[in-house]
């Protein structure tokens, strides 16, 4: 896994009072398993967070929901239905 910040872009964030979720945009360079536990890490996330994932080749657009963030910043993904 290898997990680069600068691929993740944050497209909305929280503009209202109390938690809104924010859209992120992820190009995922490496091909990743994004679903594995630690295939995002960082601390910019909260559950509930939405993450469109584009594949290398651009042929795929996956969006999945955050479901945990460990106080390490481990990420857990879901797809999203």
């Amino acid at each position: 896994m290898a997990f680069d910040i600068a691929n993740l872009t944050i497209i909305s964030n929280n503009q209202k009072s109390g938690n809104v979720p924010a859209l992120w945009l992820y190009y995922n360079e490496n091909g990743d398993t994004m679903t594995t536990a630690g295939a995002i890490t960082t601390g910019r996330f909260t559950v509930g967070d939405q993450v469109n994932v584009i594949d290398a080749d651009y042929g795929n657009n996956t969006f999945y929901n955050v479901t945990v963030v460990t106080d390490a910043g481990v990420v857990t993904l879901v797809a999203n239905s």
